[in-house]
């Protein structure tokens, strides 16, 4: 098992801070660029899935409070207080409490904005045979501003903050068009109702059904609603999507059995391990840290890490990773990489930095939308303009209905949205099944990709071997060669042990039971297994360990039709499993 060095050598130093208030693509744009603003910054990457912007700067030139201070100008929060956002399991935890909030604080807006526009628009869509009746009631149109104060002013609260923030600073956003719309719509039709009350009591009755037709209450209620769905369906997917972080971050063990100079052991927090410890791995239990294995043997299931889904054999020397699960062994292990340093971690890093890097697709996406808001306030002035100087009676109605709609039109912009959201669903939805993308750029790249290599087979199969044939030699039935293998192989935890055992329970085939006292078992790592079956000697395991004892299985003079079945069977990429006894091969 090879597995590559992920840590980079840079001039820079790298923080991580939690950042709050982001919503949309838009508002990692203006992070971002309120970062690397800061003198002494050299590179920024904002994270919406993880609600996090990792800093680089020169060492010792950037004071988080000056960070926190261009981030709040910006009309966002940074918490230099709070953890680091790559410091772990703790952290992780704490961003999964701040998206489920979120989640569920966009959920009831969405509740209250929907169960609004429904109320407003059977009441008031014209082509309904009661609504002519009802708005012809003095106090009906007062129920109707009723209604979609609320939704205008708590559900459609989050438009304000951040769409105003955004002109605030000469940069407006995909809010501010969503809060100009809305606000137009209401605005007027608010304007209408209070006219219709006030006008009567200085002009007279003759001044009275200016609301006629003209309450476009349940427009801004409708647009507020589908607006909320798809933030939250979006917070949803962000969520689910970072869902494969959060599973990366569960692999830390959250504590080690230190063995101390006195040879007793203590349990300590992982993150307390330093370089150079000992510490002791039992049976079952994930590897703590990086290290090497100083004695003792086991086989380690490092699928979490590279993708290999066979258990590699660990003995004395051999490397180990964080997170990496033991199987039925014991061993001890010197620690070499411990916290940011462990490969695990560094993995964790990759797909955080990947989420949050930035395709050369969405840079262009970014240029564009930088005037795209300006642009489309342009157009729906001069359309408003045009239609309320030129257009037929009520112009002042149609004006504002040409206003809303080119402000709304614009609202969902996918330029600002589907590219940032598409990239963080795509390396969260690859991480969850084991493909890890260095950046955003390698995943836009990859729809050109005809042709895949893999370096290890183990990737492409499911990870349990199993007995797929039996082949005996002459005179000799299968169960008979099924009866020798189990009868040692049932002291061995090697995943090629289990699958001879599963062979054994195969519904139809009754081997011979196995020896309860077969003895003088012996697990030889990567070989096989010897024992004694009815004081015979055995030996179960590939070709190098039977040489060992002295049996060669490429005799064809001895062994007949059953070396080439062999040989047969590993030119089909299946693994020989050879069973020997007394010397003799008996069967495959």
């Amino acid at each position: 098992m090879s597995t590559p060095n992920l840590t980079a050598e840079a001039p820079t130093v790298r923080s991580s801070y939690p950042v709050a208030g982001m919503t949309c693509a838009a508002c990692v744009h203006h992070v971002g660029e309120a970062l690397r603003a800061v003198p002494g910054v050299t590179g920024a990457s904002v994270n919406l899935a993880t609600a996090s912007a990792a800093v680089e700067h020169l060492p010792g030139a950037v004071e988080p409070a000056t960070l926190a201070q261009a981030v709040a100008a910006a009309g966002y929060r940074l918490d230099t207080m709070a953890p680091n956002a790559n410091a772990g399991v703790d952290a992780s935890a704490g961003r999964d409490d701040a998206r489920r909030h979120e989640e569920r604080a966009l959920r009831t807006r969405l509740l209250l904005a929907a169960a609004g526009a429904v109320i407003l628009l059977l009441g008031s869509f014209p082509a309904l045979p009661w609504t002519d009746s009802l708005l012809s009631l003095r106090w009906y149109p007062l129920l109707l501003w009723a209604v979609a104060t609320p939704i205008q002013l708590w559900a459609g609260w989050p438009f304000y903050t951040a769409g105003w923030a955004g002109l605030r600073r000469g940069q407006p956003n995909m809010h501010t068009l969503i809060a100009l719309g809305t606000t137009v719509a209401y605005g007027y039709s608010a304007a209408t109702v209070a006219l219709d009350l006030i006008l009567p009591v200085f002009l007279g009755d003759s001044a009275a059904g200016w609301t006629a037709g003209g309450l476009h209450f349940d427009m801004a209620a409708v647009i507020v609603a589908l607006i909320l769905l798809g933030r939250w369906l979006e917070a949803r997917a962000l969520s689910r999507t970072s869902d494969a972080i959060t599973r990366l971050m569960d692999l830390q063990p959250r504590t080690a059995h230190l063995i101390a100079a006195d040879g007793a052991t203590a349990d300590i927090p992982a993150e307390q391990v330093a370089v150079g410890d000992t510490l002791l791995v039992r049976p079952g239990e994930q590897v703590p840290v990086d290290g090497v294995v100083q004695s003792g043997a086991s086989t380690v299931d490092e699928s979490s890490l590279t993708g290999e889904s066979m258990p590699a054999d660990k003995s004395a020397g051999a490397a180990v990773y964080a997170g990496t699960l033991n199987g039925a062994g014991a061993f001890t292990m010197q620690a070499a990489r411990v916290g940011q340093d462990t490969a695990l971690a560094q993995v964790i890093r990759l797909v955080e930095e990947a989420q949050g890097s930035a395709a050369p697709v969405q840079r262009l996406a970014d240029r564009v939308a930088a005037w795209f808001v300006p642009a489309v306030g342009i157009i729906a002035l001069t359309a408003a303009a045009v239609w309320l100087l030129l257009g037929p009676a009520p112009s002042a109605q149609y004006a504002m209905l040409t206003l809303v709609a080119v402000f709304i039109i614009a609202c969902p912009c996918a330029l600002g949205l589907a590219t940032p959201t598409a990239i963080i669903v795509g390396v969260g939805r690859g991480a969850e099944r084991g493909i890890l993308m260095r950046n955003a750029a390698a995943l836009e790249r990859a729809h050109a990709v005809n042709l895949v290599a893999v370096d290890k087979t183990g990737t492409l199969t499911h990870g349990r071997p199993q007995v797929v044939a039996i082949a005996a030699a002459a005179g000799i039935d299968d169960a008979a060669v099924l009866r020798c293998a189990l009868a040692v192989e049932q002291f061995s935890e090697h995943p090629v042990a289990q699958a001879v055992m599963r062979c054994g329970q195969t519904p139809g085939l009754t081997p011979p039971p196995c020896d309860p006292d077969a003895s003088d078992f012996i697990a030889h790592p990567g070989a096989g297994v010897t024992g004694k079956v009815d004081g015979r000697p055995v030996v179960v395991g590939n070709a190098a360990l039977l040489s060992q004892y002295g049996i060669e299985i490429d005799d064809i003079e001895i062994n007949g039709e059953l070396s080439a079945q062999a040989d047969r069977m590993a030119a089909q990429g299946q693994t020989p499993l050879f069973v020997a006894q007394e010397g003799r091969l008996r069967g495959v």
